[in-house]
């Protein structure tokens, strides 16, 4: 697995191809504090007009410099909806390669202003996050109960009942018209969690159809 991204080796060639031409231009009897002096004055400009690209590369730099991520890194990001493997990172963006092998270009202020998680992919538990609306005049017990034994009875089409932690489900948002759930199903192959996040989903929204319960 790579350790090392692009960014850094694009900030090496900038900072070198710039001594170099102030090197040459010395050499040559052109001064090169005028110069210098031009580009503190014009640099607050070009900074104003460069933000976005600014915040991109020093976001970049953060993400590296303080080890977050690296290349080959399994990320889920919270809120996006995004998860899959990094396979770079640039002085503007983090590219990432999701597992149908299609390439999300993210920005790299984005990323270091996101909640990403790392997942190990050696690790022998893991959660699969499940999130779900309801309307809000549903009995929250009845779904509560329903919804945990549906994931119940799937698991145990993979693993042995007494194998695996218990199933976390929690009420996360309240509305006029809807009421937001999540549940975490334990999952102890990292290649499982797909199948068993399609198993689930199926079975709930089956089962929740038949008690006549309304997603939103």
């Amino acid at each position: 697995m790579v350790s090392s991204a692009s960014i850094i080796g694009n900030a090496i060639r900038i900072i070198l191809f710039t001594v170099c031409i102030l090197l040459i231009l010395q050499s040559l009897g052109i001064s090169i504090v005028p110069i210098l002096g031009a580009l503190g004055v014009g640099g607050l400009a070009v900074a104003l007009g460069l933000q976005p690209t600014l915040s991109n590369l020093f976001s970049g730099l953060g993400i590296l410099l303080g080890k977050q991520l690296k290349r080959g890194d399994y990320v889920r990001m919270q809120g996006e909806g995004l998860e899959g493997y990094v396979q770079d990172i640039t002085w503007r963006s983090t590219t990432i390669r999701k597992r149908n092998d299609s390439v999300i270009v993210v920005p790299n202020s984005v990323m270091a202003s996101s909640v990403v998680t790392t997942l190990e992919l050696s690790k022998k538990c893991f959660s699969i996050p499940i999130e779900a609306s309801i309307n809000s005049q549903t009995d929250l017990e009845k779904v509560e109960s329903l919804a945990i034994n549906i994931g119940n009875e799937v698991l145990k089409k993979f693993y042995p009942s007494d194998s695996i932690r218990e199933i976390s489900f929690s009420y996360q948002k309240f509305g006029p018209n809807s009421v937001g759930f999540q549940m975490d199903l334990p999952c102890l192959e990292f290649s499982d969690q797909f199948l068993i996040r399609h198993e689930f989903i199926k079975q709930l929204h089956s089962n929740f159809q038949k008690e006549g319960i309304e997603f939103k």
